[in-house]
């Protein structure tokens, strides 16, 4: 059990980071404006013009499938107040995704011959990364492009 208390303590700690006051704000923010509309256009089957690999939207679409998310939010402009809780779930798989990604820094600093203590404070400075903490909160890709980009 102590071998593995360094990454269990840094996934407690970003879980707790991450998801103290999940969802706040309840309004679109950001770029959500954009892959809100780009996920309902996966649902409505409609036509749109999209430049980037469409895998994050496919998991966010993924979640609202799952979870029975009807597309009619017009996601039409930034501070716009959703109006149910649907949208928690489409910010769920940004935010595990976040949440994960200081344990993969952790292994990949391991793996690059760092010490454990080195490794774990490499774990901690990403848990509380201002930056990756606001991306990882929100209907987002950056999330994934990291965590499956440094778990490669």
């Amino acid at each position: 059990m102590k071998k593995h208390l360094p990454w269990i303590s840094i996934l407690i700690l970003s879980l707790v980071v991450h998801f103290a006051y999940f969802g706040h704000p309840r309004e679109t923010v950001f770029d959500e404006v954009h892959f809100g509309k780009f996920v309902s256009g996966y649902f409505t089957h409609e036509y749109f013009f999209d430049i980037h690999p469409p895998l994050g939207k496919l998991i966010l679409s993924g979640a609202g499938y799952m979870t029975g998310f009807q597309p009619g939010f017009s996601f039409g402009q930034i501070g716009e107040a959703f109006p149910d809780s649907a949208f928690l779930w489409l910010r769920l798989f940004p935010t595990v995704a976040g949440t994960l990604l200081p344990v993969v820094i952790f292994l990949l600093a391991l793996e690059l011959g760092f010490s454990k203590t080195a490794a774990t404070g490499a774990g901690l400075l990403i848990v509380f990364e201002s930056a990756l903490l606001v991306q990882s909160r929100f209907m987002l890709l950056d999330a994934f492009l990291l965590l499956f980009g440094l778990s490669g």
